[in-house]
C-alpha cells in the first residue's frame, strides 16, 4: 500500500477532493464493536471459570464430608462408630483433667444379633438408635461400637442419673423389638476414673461388669481400676 503511494506523482499544487478523506466513524465504529466484543467474550469467559472453579468447590468439600461420614459414621444405625466413640473419649478425658467430674460408660450388647442379624434391616437399626437415644442428654455420646454393641458415654454420671438409666433399661428390653424381633440385651456400667483411665480399659470394665437386662446392675464404681492398656 505505502509502496504504490510512494510510487505516485501529482501534479505540482494538487489537492485530493473534499469526498476523498477518510472519515473518523468509518475506522471507530468497527474497532468499538470488536473491542465490545472482544471484552464481552473475556468477560463471559471469566464467570464460567469462575462458576467451574465454585462447583469443583462444592463437588469436593460435598466428598470429604461423605469420606468423613464414612469413617465415623456407622452406615446402617447412622450413629458414630468405634471411631468416633474412641475420639470422643479422649477429648472427654482431656476435659475432664480440669472439671474433675468424671463421666461413665454404659456398655449394650446383643447377645443374640448372630441369630437374627440377617433378618434386621438398616431401617431396623436405625429405629434401634432412636430408641437407644431416649437414654442419651445433651453432653452424652452415643455409639454403635460393634455390630452387636452401643456404647454410651454419660457426662452427668451422679447416682440417681444412673438409676434412672437402669430403669428403662428394663423397659427397653421388653418394648423395643427391631423388625418383630427379640433382643437378649446385656448392659454394664464402668466410670472414669474410677475403673480406669483409658477408654480400652473402660470399655473393658464395661463389658465385664455386663449383665442380662433385667438383673440390678451395678452402677457404682470398682474398688480397683484396670491398669491402662
Amino acid at each position: 500500500h505505502y509502496t504504490g503511494m510512494f510510487a505516485v506523482i501529482f501534479p505540482e499544487n494538487a489537492m485530493p477532493a473534499a469526498d476523498n478523506q477518510l472519515a473518523g466513524g468509518w475506522l471507530g465504529v468497527p474497532l468499538s464493536l470488536t473491542i465490545s466484543v472482544l471484552i464481552a467474550m473475556a468477560l463471559l469467559v471469566v464467570g464460567l471459570d469462575m462458576k467451574v472453579r465454585k462447583m469443583l468447590h462444592q463437588e469436593a468439600h460435598q466428598q470429604a464430608e461423605k469420606l468423613q461420614q464414612m469413617a465415623f459414621v456407622d452406615q446402617a444405625s447412622q450413629l458414630p462408630n468405634r471411631s468416633a466413640l474412641e475420639q470422643a473419649l479422649l477429648k472427654a478425658m482431656v476435659v475432664d483433667q480440669d472439671a474433675k467430674q468424671g463421666f461413665a460408660l454404659l456398655y449394650l450388647s446383643m447377645q443374640n444379633y448372630r441369630d437374627i442379624e440377617d433378618q434386621l434391616s438398616d431401617q431396623d437399626m436405625s429405629e434401634l438408635a432412636t430408641h437407644l437415644g431416649i437414654l442419651s442428654q445433651p453432653g452424652d455420646f452415643l455409639a454403635r461400637y460393634a455390630s452387636n454393641s452401643f456404647v454410651l458415654m454419660i457426662s452427668n454420671p451422679k447416682a440417681s442419673r444412673l438409676e434412672n438409666i437402669n430403669k428403662r433399661l428394663e423397659i427397653l428390653a421388653y418394648q423395643v423389638q427391631p423388625g418383630g424381633h427379640s433382643i437378649d440385651w446385656r448392659a454394664g456400667f464402668s466410670r472414669y476414673p474410677h475403673d480406669g483411665s483409658s477408654s480400652r480399659s473402660l470399655i473393658r470394665k464395661a463389658m465385664a461388669n455386663a449383665q442380662p437386662l433385667g438383673n440390678q446392675l451395678d452402677t457404682q464404681p470398682s474398688e480397683l481400676a484396670i491398669p491402662a492398656t
